[in-house]
């Protein structure tokens, strides 16, 4: 009896939806990287010299990104799998999962880019070079954490669900 007391009191709690941590935060953000500037290059193209940071598909600081993301990969794939579905635990276990997320996430990301900001993204993106990719996606994670704090009324820009800042 005690034990169906205390199992319909958990019921009756209102349930936390989950929340990222600033280190699933910051891994989700790692390995988002090379694939947002990449495609960003892309984007900006028309508005950047061929020697622009954002215009090197491949030059060492991708190359340091992307080795960073797939340390990263299976730190965000668990931040995937708190915030998903558990019916798709499989599938986030297979090779298709980091391509389909890409594939969701920088688009949306991109697309938000006013070609007229490219100058600005690609001095962003030269004096964050120097950094640790980490480093880099605290950066990206504070100030997703700060904008959340500070949004304004009517903003329907998507949030990531950010646990309270509380460490770690």
């Amino acid at each position: 009896m005690k034990t169906l007391l205390m199992l319909a009191a958990a019921l009756a709690q209102p349930t936390a939806q989950p929340c990222l941590t600033t280190t699933e935060a910051e891994a989700l953000a790692t390995v988002a990287l090379p694939d947002i500037l990449r495609q960003t290059g892309v984007r900006c193209a028309a508005a950047l010299s061929a020697g622009s940071m954002l215009r090197q598909s491949n030059g060492a600081v991708l190359q340091r990104y992307t080795a960073e993301a797939d340390l990263a990969w299976p730190a965000a794939r668990g931040a995937i799998a708190k915030l998903a579905d558990p019916s798709i635990s499989a599938l986030l276990d297979s090779e298709l999962a980091r391509p389909l997320l890409l594939t969701l996430v920088t688009p949306q990301i991109v697309g938000r880019i006013a070609v007229k900001d490219c100058g600005t993204i690609d001095r962003l993106v030269g004096l964050l070079a120097p950094l640790p990719p980490r480093n880099v996606a605290g950066v990206i994670v504070t100030a997703l954490r700060h904008g959340q704090a500070n949004r304004r009324p009517g903003d329907t820009t998507p949030q990531l669900p950010l646990c309270p800042a509380s460490g770690r």
